[in-house]
């Protein structure tokens, strides 16, 4: 009975034993299964994460592919340009080089004239009423004088080259005409209402005084009317008294002065009228009549070449008229 009792026990020591190194076994084998699957989780980082690198340096050398190619774009655009512009100056030079003294003093010539809008006329500007004119004018090739009612929507409509505003008589229309024109951006140009009526010509010209001498007038044109006070031989157009004593020594002006509308004068020849009134020292001569402004610019021109008005005076004006309507002495506009 006792041997039995010790083999059972030895079974039951063996059977322990064994049950004892199987559970160490699979523990172990625990362990390492997590070990593994753990490593795993990290290789698919280190994966993920290698991947998302590439991804990023492809990405950055794609953007810095695009950016060479828009540089090299962008200088093969600028080296295009650049051997535009040198082939306009080239070709600008070439053209002013071909461009006689003769021919030069005539776009001169025709500067200093002005008619109503018709393209067969000599003169190089242009007088016109309405926005759909002036435009037609423009694109012709005429320098434009709109002659507006001094209302914002003529000004910001005429598409011309200078706004004249018809200031008339009253003192109070020609201040706000003047506020109307410079807050268009416009050249500010007022048109010098002649008048027998003394009183009311010096109120006008006290206006003028102030705007003068605040540099705000860039033009005059003169009106229609005349000051028997003043001058009882001429119209205010061919007065040297008007013009060179009243406009340039009185009021000190050194701007544009344009003429009242010289096919209205009576008692003149054509010839008359352009001696008159560049020797009283106004610059642009106005005719309606585009036959009698064709007639004024050949008898200029006859008249510089034979010596009786002189480059001089011709370039004097030129220069007043080139300031107000932008007009490079070195490319005058060819052909009118």
């Amino acid at each position: 009975m006792k041997k039995i009792i010790l083999i059972l026990g030895a079974v039951c020591a063996l059977f322990s034993t064994t049950l004892f190194g199987a559970n160490s076994v699979l523990k172990e084998l625990d362990l390492d299964l997590k070990s593994l699957y753990n490593e795993s989780i990290n290789l698919k980082d280190q994966n993920a994460s290698k991947l998302e690198l590439n991804s990023t340096k492809a990405s950055r050398a794609a953007d810095i592919t695009a950016a060479l190619k828009d540089k090299q774009s962008s200088r093969a655009a600028e080296q295009k340009t650049a051997k535009n512009i040198e082939k306009n100056a080239s070709a600008e030079q070439n053209i002013t080089a071909q461009i006689t003294p003769d021919e030069r003093l005539k776009s001169k010539i025709r500067m200093l004239i002005m008619s109503d809008f018709d393209k067969s006329s000599k003169a190089g500007i242009v007088l016109v009423k309405d926005a759909n004119t002036s435009a037609s004018a423009k694109a012709s090739g005429f320098k434009v004088v709109f002659e507006s009612s001094a209302s914002s929507a003529d000004l910001l409509l005429s598409k011309s080259d200078l706004v004249l505003v018809n200031a008339g008589l009253d003192t109070a229309f020609a201040a706000a005409s003047l506020s109307i024109n410079n807050s268009a951006g416009l050249p500010t140009a007022f048109k010098l209402d002649f008048s027998s009526d003394t009183k009311k010509f010096r109120r006008l010209l006290d206006t003028y005084r102030g705007a003068v001498a605040a540099r705000s007038v860039r033009i005059f044109m003169l009106g229609d009317g005349e000051i028997k006070s003043m001058d009882e031989s001429a119209p205010a157009s061919l007065s040297s008294h008007a013009i060179g004593g009243l406009i340039r020594a009185k009021l000190h002006f050194g701007g544009l002065i344009i003429s009242a509308d010289l096919s209205k004068i009576s008692g003149y020849s054509t010839e008359q009228k352009v001696n008159a009134f560049l020797g009283a020292g106004g610059d642009i001569m106005y005719f309606s009549d585009s036959a009698e402004a064709s007639r004024a610019a050949d008898i200029l021109l006859k008249a510089t070449q034979n010596g009786s008005i002189s480059n001089a005076r011709i370039n004097k004006s030129f220069e007043r008229v080139g300031e107000v309507f932008n007009i490079k002495e070195s490319k005058p506009n060819l052909p009118f």
